[in-house]
Parts: C-alpha cells; sequence; structure tokens
C-alpha cells in the first residue's frame, strides 16, 4: 500500500500536504519513492524517536534522502503539541520558504489526524492565514475535521498570536 497525499489547495507555485505515514512492511524506499513521484520535495515528519523505531521508520531519513527528498523531523508526542514553540516556529519558517521556493512539503505523524495537520495548519497560519481558515483548509484535505484534540487546535491559535508578537 503506498502512502496516501492530502493536497491542501489554493498554492499557484510549491504546495503543502498531510500526508500517510510510510509504511515499511511494503519497502520504505518504495514508499518513499512513491511520495517523491507523487510531487512531494520535501517531508516532515512529528514522530518521536522511540515512535519511529517501534515503526520501523529508524531509518526514514537516510532512506528519504537517496530517493531525493528532504528530510526534517519535528518529534511531538502523539496527541500532543510540539514542545517548544519557537524550535516548531523555526522549522514552518523554513517550510514556508521551501514553498514560497516552489517546492512541496509533505507532513506525516502516525495517523494523519493531529500532529501532522496541526503543521500543515501552522504552515499556513505563517503564510497568513486566520487560524479557523487554516485548520478549515486543512480538514477540507483531509476528508475530516482536524487535529484531533483541544490543546493541538489551541496551539495553532496560539503560534498564530506567537507569529504576530512583533507586529504593531
Amino acid at each position: 500500500m503506498l502512502p496516501t497525499v492530502y493536497w491542501v489547495r489554493g498554492f499557484d507555485r510549491g504546495g503543502l500536504a498531510v500526508v500517510t505515514r510510510p509504511d515499511p512492511a511494503f519497502g520504505l524506499p518504495q514508499q518513499m519513492q512513491a511520495l517523491r513521484e507523487a510531487g512531494v520535495d520535501v517531508l516532515v515528519s512529528m514522530l518521536q524517536g522511540e515512535e519511529a523505531i517501534r515503526l520501523g521508520l529508524a531509518w526514514e531519513a537516510n532512506v528519504a534522502e537517496q530517493v531525493g527528498l528532504a528530510f526534517h523531523n519535528l518529534p511531538t508526542d502523539d496527541f500532543g503539541v510540539p514542545a517548544s514553540i519557537e524550535t516548531a516556529g523555526a522549522l514552518i519558517a523554513a517550510m514556508v520558504s521551501e514553498i514560497e521556493a516552489g517546492r512541496t512539503v509533505g507532513v506525516h505523524c502516525y495517523a494523519g489526524r493531529g500532529r501532522s495537520p496541526l503543521f500543515a495548519s501552522a504552515v499556513l497560519v505563517q503564510l497568513g492565514a486566520e487560524p479557523e481558515a487554516a485548520i478549515d483548509a486543512v480538514s477540507e484535505a483531509r476528508g475530516r475535521r482536524i487535529p484531533e484534540t483541544d490543546a493541538q487546535r489551541q496551539w495553532v491559535v496560539d503560534f498564530a498570536a506567537w507569529c504576530r508578537r512583533d507586529q504593531p
């Protein structure tokens, strides 16, 4: 089974998607190549280290790079939010730069319902969307209401406020 790519609409150049977690049972190189062929240039994983090991994804970064995918990891507890808004904000800003340069960013967690939609929503916020509009756009792409928890929704709102902290 190949990963599913849920594209967020509205990009003239570059792009953003929530993708299903690669499944090593179907061959990790083939999974990564399928993401590349689907148009993903940059892959962000929200899995924690031990979680990635348990799922057979300990070598995900290496395999991604072998097929031409740039890879980043923002380890976040399942059902949780990023531990540091500053660390998350730096990676989100980098992903915005990738999109603005015309590249596409795919993000995954375990089930694609909480952490990865949170991250994708935050990217849209950094691009100028209001938090609820960002959540709605990712929900539409994902085909379900996201993210999973109230704390994750609140984090998107808090991230928007954090982004505006230096604005008059």
